[in-house]
């Protein structure tokens, strides 16, 4: 469930006084400010327009539960059940948590029964233009979705200020860098938080060794937000051998040192690498800034590479796959699957048609390949590659690594494509460079894929994590992105559904 009035104020109150309040200048007064400016949002939104704003989508949902009714009473054959439409009259909420939870109770009587509807899609003896408004209905319940994560829209962006750990620890680490280094004259000169790092913790350290001044990178686990009771990401350890792996088979990353374990060094496990050139030049949705023509053609090669590492003489770090070296494609996609399953089971979520509506499509829609299982980066995107013009100097966040279908990654980076570059031409590159192309349908299948496992992740993180941690962070992907993957959702299922599967 979202965060109800009382507990939202809460988080808010106790992240200012935690994490801003003991410092006021620079950075963290910016902080400050856009703490306060969240909490007003919500204030004048609960206070003002939220109301007429949840009256108008709970009136649409009763709409639709009407539509929903026509539509079992004109073709039992679907097999769904009647929803009980409550009367206008008696809704009188006061509270954002019971506009919520009217809303919630009647969009999941909806959402059980849709399933069947979108079944029924593929019955080729249901009469034709009850197909088609059975496939208006069902797009129609997913804009009510829509229309009200919109209302959160535009309020993210908060970044809780987390505390200097380096310089808490600054002699504890320093001894732990000589000792794996082997420089007993080394010591840390600067040290500062890179941009980015919402999973991880992100610090760039400068030493000074034997007249030289370089610099590196720890990537460490968050302290006291627990991004993983999400369940999404791989741990500090286990991403670790992982970068050792692609350094080795020569994909652009930054080079991994050593992992250390001992949380009692700076607060929590970290790896501890090269820091590379470049820049992230945008977000997993755009670049921020033009980009050379050259750069398409080294992420295809890249992506090539990547999906050519070899997983199955590397078992181990897949421990999920308990030891299992042969996999299809085909069987690869029912584990990704299973997986988005899993993390679905970790909360209780409000129920989305969105969420339940493509989870019921794909499972019935696997593409048939026998081809091998592949290794896929998981999150490739503008945020997680630095880059110089043409070159990428390292693909970075390796937490979403796993083993399944390279047309993961490929829609993702069909999407970061601009008017310049032709989908054919991006594949050419790709299958150049050793890449194997998937099928328009396997194309299709994943871009659905995509959107359902962005809603999910936007969910947990909003209406789980949130809650439980505080970790403002998650506001904000919650916030700003669920509207995006929703809108990826409905423009999929409106190409999809207009086949009969």
């Amino acid at each position: 469930m979202l965060p109800a009035d009382e507990s939202f104020l809460a988080i808010v109150r106790d992240t200012l006084a935690r994490d801003v309040a003991p410092q006021t200048s620079g950075e963290t007064r910016t902080l400050l400010d856009a703490g306060i400016r969240l909490a007003l949002d919500e204030l004048v939104y609960r206070g003002t327009a939220g109301p007429d704003r949840q009256r108008t989508i709970l009136e649409d949902l009763r709409t639709l539960a009407r539509r929903h009714n026509d539509l079992i009473a004109a073709c039992p054959r679907a097999g769904a059940k009647p929803v009980e439409v409550p009367p206008a009259g008696e809704d009188s909420p006061s509270t954002f948590a019971d506009w919520t939870l009217r809303i919630d109770q009647l969009r999941g009587l909806i959402v059980k029964q849709a399933p069947r509807i979108a079944a029924a899609l593929a019955d080729a003896a249901i009469d034709s233009k009850w197909r088609d408004k059975a496939r208006e209905f069902l797009l129609a319940l997913t804009r009510n979705e829509l229309d009200e994560m919109l209302r959160d829209q535009g309020k993210a962006g908060v970044t809780a200020g987390r505390g200097d750990r380096i310089e808490a620890n600054k002699a504890r680490l320093q001894d732990v860098i000589r000792a794996r280094l082997g420089m007993a004259d080394l010591r840390i000169t600067d040290h500062r938080r890179l941009s980015g790092g919402f999973s991880r913790d992100t610090l760039m350290v400068s030493t000074l060794a034997r007249g030289e001044t370089r610099h590196y990178v720890i990537r460490a686990a968050t302290v006291g937000y627990s991004h993983m009771d999400t369940g999404i990401y791989r741990s500090i350890e286990e991403e670790f051998p992982i970068l050792q792996l692609a350094w080795q088979q020569g994909i652009p990353v930054a080079r991994p040192h050593f992992l250390e374990t001992d949380p009692g060094v700076i607060g929590s496990s970290f790896i501890f690498m090269d820091h590379c050139a470049g820049a992230a030049i945008g977000s997993i949705t755009h670049a921020s800034d033009p980009v050379d023509l050259g750069l398409f053609r080294k992420l295809a090669k890249t992506l090539a590479q990547i999906h050519q590492l070899p997983w199955a003489e590397n078992i181990a770090m897949f421990p999920s796959l308990g030891g299992r070296t042969r996999m299809t494609l085909a069987e690869g996609t029912q584990l990704f699957l299973d997986t988005n399953q899993r993390w679905r089971n970790t909360a209780t979520l409000r129920p989305s048609p969105a969420i339940t509506l493509a989870f019921d499509w794909l499972a019935r829609n696997i593409p048939p390949n026998d081809g091998p299982a592949q290794f896929i980066h998981g999150d490739i995107g503008f945020h997680n590659m630095l880059v110089d013009g043409k070159e990428i100097h390292a693909v970075v966040d390796w937490e979403s690594a796993s083993v399944g279908h390279p047309a993961w990654d490929l829609v993702a980076a069909a999407l970061m494509l601009d008017e310049r570059v032709t989908w054919k031409e991006f594949a050419d590159w790709y299958v150049k460079a050793g890449g194997t192309l998937p099928t328009d349908e396997e194309l299709a299948y994943y871009r659905m894929m995509r959107a359902l496992s962005g809603n999910l992740t936007c969910s947990l993180v909003y209406e789980n994590a949130f809650e439980k941690s505080g970790y403002a962070n998650y506001l904000a992907l919650g916030m700003a992105m669920r509207p995006y993957f929703q809108a990826q959702f409905l423009d999929n299922a409106a190409q999809l559904w207009k086949t009969n599967h």
